[in-house]
């Protein structure tokens, strides 16, 4: 036998990014408007890792990593870039080993 839901209990409705249009807005107080570079194609979309993206990816996701003011397109445009970060940072630190020496 299954129990009925306790009224007022469980999930509620996820709060909007935004109050624009599906995907986010392009434009609103607090914007930066360096996130538009992050959508798909922009320049902060599809510049190569180093230590001035990391600067500005931090900068943009900010306090709490909450990326204020993020389209949708934005934020998937900022992940890829800290995957990126990621991926560069684990780079480095396999090239700091320097080649594997095997007894022979």
């Amino acid at each position: 036998m299954t129990q009925p839901p306790i009224s007022g209990r469980g999930p509620g409705e996820e709060p909007a990014r935004d109050s624009g249009s599906p995907g986010g807005s392009t434009a609103g107080p607090g914007r930066d408007p360096r996130l538009a570079g992050f959508a798909e194609g922009g320049a902060g979309d599809t510049c190569r890792p180093g230590p001035e993206l990391a600067a500005t990816i931090t900068e943009l996701s900010g306090p709490e990593w909450r990326c204020a003011g993020a389209t949708d397109d934005e934020l998937i445009g900022l992940l890829g870039r800290w995957d990126a970060i990621g991926s560069w940072a684990e780079a480095g630190k396999l090239g700091t080993q320097g080649p594997m020496q095997y007894p022979a």
